[in-house]
């Protein structure tokens, strides 16, 4: 693709950028300018998600800054994109400042700077729809929408705005990766609130735009949302078939830190079946696989969960012993 302004662009397909899973997308990021506020509780607390809320990568214009950049790389590329956007402003040439706050947004997230690039996206969202580029407002709403969910449960109206937002603009379109990105969030904001019903609902068109795709990690994420999710409505028959289904797609990808997540939710669905033994062994599978991989906090919550599966097996032998 040439080198062309955002706004010039036609549809284009969006790649899946899957960060860090958290224990649950309802937990605070570490992010600079975090302040004291009030959490209720998470419904999925003990359980481990495939990842947490999903951005849209943009397309391929200029010499983009990437979420990958280091913490250097993006600091060093921030004056660079505050030069770009004086210049432009002082121009007058709004789709280049639209580039530039674009780009302000995406280096400030890098940084942890959330509130800081909420002020850019928003910039760059009055800026794209005055010329109606309902394509680059998409992404503007997907990455305004994921800030506003990991800044926490206070900022769920903003998020889900967004994210509805998002996911109206995309009725008429063929991007199937970002409905598939729009719905994974929307079950996400749905499910810490633990309103399962619409969790399941958008997890499952998740998965639907993911088989679409032919995408196997996409289907993957989409399975274990969708076992969460059934983890709130009580059905742990078929939250365990998803965390089954999930494990094995992990398996077929070798991907070692998605086992040790569905050993660990196994043996959290199992010790609601109330099969104590079921959930040992799960969860020591789940210490082996984040052993493998080194992953300590993976480990250390597994054992936590472990231990408690271990008091529940002893509660039941003594019990069998009274009987």
């Amino acid at each position: 693709m040439s080198r062309q302004d955002l706004g010039d662009l036609g549809q284009y397909r969006l790649d899946i950028n899957i960060p860090t899973p958290e224990p649950s997308p309802s937990k605070r990021t570490h992010i600079e300018d975090e302040t004291e506020t009030f959490e209720r509780a998470d419904p999925l607390a003990d359980y481990l998600y495939a990842a947490g809320p999903l951005r849209a990568e943009p397309p391929p214009v200029m010499k983009w800054p990437t979420r990958h950049d280091s913490e250097s790389e993006s600091k060093s590329k921030l004056k660079d994109f505050e030069m770009l956007f004086e210049t432009s402003r002082r121009s007058g040439q709004l789709r280049n400042e639209a580039n530039a706050q674009f780009c302000l947004g995406l280096l400030n997230d890098n940084l942890g700077r959330l509130r800081k690039a909420i002020t850019h996206y928003k910039a760059f969202l009055r800026i794209v729809t005055k010329f109606q580029d309902e394509s680059a407002a998409a992404i503007g709403y997907n990455c305004l929408g994921v800030d506003f969910q990991l800044l926490g449960q206070q900022y769920e109206s903003e998020a889900l705005a967004c994210h509805n937002q998002h996911y109206a603009l995309l009725q008429k379109s063929s991007d199937i990766d970002g409905k598939f990105i729009c719905n994974t969030n929307l079950g996400l904001i749905y499910a810490s609130r633990n309103e399962a019903n619409l969790a399941v609902r958008h997890h499952q068109e998740a998965l639907r735009f993911a088989i679409r795709s032919d995408s196997e990690p996409a289907q993957a994420i989409a399975i274990s949302n969708i076992g969460l999710a059934s983890v709130l409505k009580g059905d742990y028959t078929s939250a365990r078939s998803c965390m089954e289904r999930y494990l094995d797609l992990c398996q077929k990808a070798r991907d070692m830190q998605g086992q040790a997540r569905a050993f660990h939710n196994l043996g959290g669905i199992a010790c609601h079946q109330g099969a104590a033994r079921s959930a040992k062994n799960f969860y020591e599978q789940a210490i082996r696989a984040a052993g493998y991989i080194a992953d300590g906090r993976l480990e250390s919550q597994a054992k936590v969960a472990l231990g408690i599966a271990l008091g529940k097996l002893h509660l039941q032998a003594i019990s069998e012993k009274k009987q």
